[in-house]
């Protein structure tokens, strides 16, 4: 429901800079270079997933197929959306170090100690690490990038 929210909103505000720059951009554009809503405007959902999104996850079939829904949630509304300059995106980390992996861990310590052993980089991610990737894919460098995932996983599913 909150994407359906930010979709509706993105879609009735002004490009950014408002009307003035949004005339600009319209009779700046010649025949020979076509200038997409999605170079004009940097509007960007990104959803957070998983990889368990990616792939199986047995033990927690119920969290992969939520995770998977939302996979598919970002294609379709990438697809759908793009043409008005709305990218739609997901991060996929793994593992990462948080307040709920914690608790994971209190619970099933071996596991979870199975679990952080089998990534080849040699640790979990970090909360920082999948914010530094939010911080890029909200900028502007790659208009391009929509209706697709990033996986963060430090090459567990290589």
């Amino acid at each position: 429901l909150c994407m359906k929210g930010e979709i509706a909103q993105m879609l009735k505000q002004s490009p950014p800079g408002g009307a003035a720059a949004a005339a600009a951009a319209a009779s700046s554009s010649s025949s020979s270079k076509v200038t997409a809503n999605i170079d004009k405007l940097n509007y960007c959902i990104i959803n957070l997933s998983s990889s368990a999104g990616l792939a199986a996850m047995p033990e927690f079939s119920c969290y992969s197929a939520s995770k998977h829904g939302i996979q598919g949630l970002t294609k379709s509304a990438g697809k759908e959306y793009g043409a008005d300059g709305i990218r739609v995106l997901s991060i996929c980390p793994s593992t990462t170090d948080t307040p709920m992996v914690a608790r994971f861990a209190d619970r099933w310590p071996d596991w979870q100690a199975k679990q952080n052993a089998s990534f080849p980089v040699g640790r979990i991610g970090r909360a920082e690490e999948v914010a530094a990737m939010c911080g890029f894919l909200f900028g502007d460098g790659c208009p391009m990038a929509t209706g697709t995932s990033i996986t963060i996983d430090g090459a567990h599913s290589s």
